[in-house]
C-alpha cells in the first residue's frame, strides 16, 4: 500500500507541480512537502487539508490504495435523469402541454424549496466530478471519456432544472401577479433574458469606448 508521501508526490506530479509551487499555492513550507513526500515527517491534518485543496482532491486521496479508480463513478442525479416532461407532471400534477389553463403547482413551497436545493446540490456534485476527472492522468481520462461526456449533460440539466425550480418555489414563497411556467417556457425566457443582458453589456461598452473616443479627440 502506498505511503502519504508517494500518493502526494504522485498527486503533485500528475498535476505536474514542483514542491515549491504546490508549497506557495498552499502555504505549506517546501521543506515540509518534502519531509513528507520522503516519508521523513507525519503530516497534520491541517496540513493535507491544505495541500488537497489544492491539488483538488478530497483527504481519502493520499490514503488510496494501488489499483482503486481515480476518478469515482459518477454520482448519483435522479432529478437531473428526470424528463422535462416527468418533472413537469411531479410539480403540475401532468405535463405543461396536456394542461389547460394556467399552471399550479401540487406541490407546497417547502416541497418546491427542498426539490430546488435537491437539483443545487446535484449540480455541485456533478462540478465536484468533474473537477476530479480533470485531474486525472491522460490514460484514466481516456477510458473515462463516455462517462465525462455524459457528466457534462447532466450538469446542464442540473444547473437548468436549479434555476427552474427555484423560479417556481420563489413563486410560492412570495406569491406575485407572474404565471408558473413549463420548462420549456422558462428556457425560452431564459436565453432571451440572456441574449438581451448580454446585447446591453455590449452596448454600453459601445458607448464607453465613443465617449473615450470624444474625449481623446
Amino acid at each position: 500500500m502506498p505511503t502519504i508521501g508517494q500518493n502526494l508526490r504522485r498527486l503533485r506530479k500528475e498535476r505536474r507541480m514542483g514542491q515549491v509551487e504546490l508549497g506557495k499555492r498552499s502555504g505549506v513550507a517546501q521543506q515540509t512537502i518534502s519531509g513528507i513526500e520522503r516519508d521523513y515527517r507525519e503530516p497534520h491534518a491541517s496540513t493535507l487539508r491544505k495541500l488537497a485543496e489544492v491539488l483538488a482532491v478530497p483527504l481519502a486521496e493520499f490514503f488510496q490504495e494501488d489499483g482503486a479508480p481515480k476518478v469515482p463513478p459518477p454520482p448519483e442525479t435522479p432529478i437531473a435523469d428526470t424528463t422535462p416532461e416527468d418533472l413537469e407532471a411531479r410539480l403540475y400534477g401532468a405535463p405543461a402541454r396536456g394542461t389547460d389553463g394556467e399552471l399550479r403547482p401540487v406541490l407546497s413551497e417547502p416541497e418546491a424549496r427542498e426539490w430546488s436545493d435537491a437539483a443545487r446540490m446535484e449540480r455541485d456534485e456533478l462540478e465536484d466530478w468533474i473537477k476530479r476527472y480533470a485531474a486525472a492522468p491522460s490514460d484514466e481520462k481516456f477510458e473515462r471519456r463516455a462517462d465525462h461526456e455524459r457528466v457534462l449533460e447532466l450538469l446542464k440539466r442540473a444547473g437548468f432544472y436549479h434555476e427552474w425550480l427555484f423560479n417556481v418555489w420563489s413563486l410560492l414563497y412570495d406569491p406575485r401577479p407572474v404565471p408558473f411556467k413549463s420548462a420549456e417556457q422558462f428556457a425560452a425566457e431564459t436565453v432571451e433574458a440572456r441574449t438581451l443582458f448580454l446585447s446591453a453589456l455590449e452596448n454600453e461598452a459601445e458607448r464607453q469606448r465613443i465617449e473615450r473616443s470624444g474625449e481623446a479627440g
